[in-house]
């Protein structure tokens, strides 16, 4: 029987649960930091967090401190980000992998598919490649595939698409066709708007990280 991700954050206790999650959804970070946005005692983390690093789901590193000892920062590890995948996923995996080698014409198709099934789903939801409504629109496509994206605007227009999830980290990792058709899909979406791929986890981050420029000057207006 294979233990799936699922498996494990069952066997998990409620309160190593919430600090699982929140390290998934906000990235690394000290014991007191989730204590805080938990409601729990500093000690309290320390310890679950201490059983989860044994367990190989957590990461310690020492972090400098300005004043007194270098604290210790935590983060999920990948068998942690493995609690969230999904089983089917490794077959999945299994499959890029080959086609990569045997086939990569017949892949470049099939990711192409892929993120025109996608741009479809986003049709619906106010897509127009300009404003918010556009970038909205792309969040709840990621969002429906478990992404748990996080949009951020800033004061010139310009905007981040943060998915601090990869249910298909396995297949992207075998192939960077994933990766690429995620983007065809947000360049696709989004017009005008530059979008660049600026962090991710193929390459050793913390999250995937899209950087969306502002409507280009007299574009806005079509």
């Amino acid at each position: 029987m294979v233990e799936t991700g699922r498996d494990w954050l069952s066997s998990l206790s409620e309160s190593q649960r919430e600090i699982v999650l929140a390290l998934k959804l906000r990235g690394a970070a000290t014991a007191k930091e989730l204590a805080g946005e938990l409601f729990l005692t500093v000690g309290g983390v320390r310890h679950h967090l201490a059983l989860m690093v044994s367990g190989g789901l957590v990461s310690a590193r020492q972090e400098p401190s300005p004043r007194g000892r270098p604290g210790l920062r935590y983060a999920l590890t990948e068998r942690g980000h493995g609690l969230f995948a999904d089983g089917h996923m490794v077959l999945a995996t299994e499959i890029l992998g080959e086609l990569e080698q045997l086939d990569p014409a017949i892949l470049q198709v099939l990711m192409e598919r892929q993120a025109s099934r996608l741009l479809g789903e986003a049709a619906p939801l106010a897509m127009g490649g300009a404003g918010e409504d556009g970038l909205a629109g792309a969040v709840s496509v990621f969002d429906r595939h478990g992404c748990m994206p996080l949009l951020e605007m800033d004061a010139n227009g310009a905007a981040e698409i943060t998915l601090r999830h990869c249910p298909l980290l396995a297949a992207a990792s075998a192939s960077r066709s994933v990766c690429e058709a995620e983007v065809s899909f947000l360049r696709a979406a989004l017009g005008q708007r530059k979008v660049t791929l600026k962090e991710h986890r193929r390459a050793g981050g913390e999250v995937c990280r899209f950087r969306v420029e502002p409507v280009p000057a007299g574009a806005a207006g079509g």
